[in-house]
């Protein structure tokens, strides 16, 4: 199962970036466990669309073929929400 690591406020606010949680949260489960991590998925909030089948196959990119960076991408659609043109506001 997962677990919930607090961040000090200092990296919890709206300029925190994912760097700072990632590693705090690398040296909480060092802390813990006594043991380093080998591998770091992160999925950011923007992506709430990544299937199982997209996680799988990047730790797979990254454990099985020796990739050291792996990304996912999608192709972009344009942004939803406009303005109509002479609206208000």
């Amino acid at each position: 199962g997962a677990e919930v690591v607090l961040r000090p406020a200092a990296i919890a606010g709206d300029t925190a970036t994912s760097e700072a949680a990632v590693l705090h949260a690398l040296d909480a489960h060092e802390a813990l466990h006594g043991a380093a991590v080998d591998v770091v998925l992160l999925v950011q909030c923007t992506s709430p669309f990544l299937t199982r089948e997209d996680v799988d196959g990047v730790a797979r990119a990254v454990v099985e073929d020796g990739a050291d960076t792996a990304v996912t991408v999608a192709p972009f659609h344009g942004f939803l929400w406009r303005s109509a043109q002479g609206a208000a506001g």
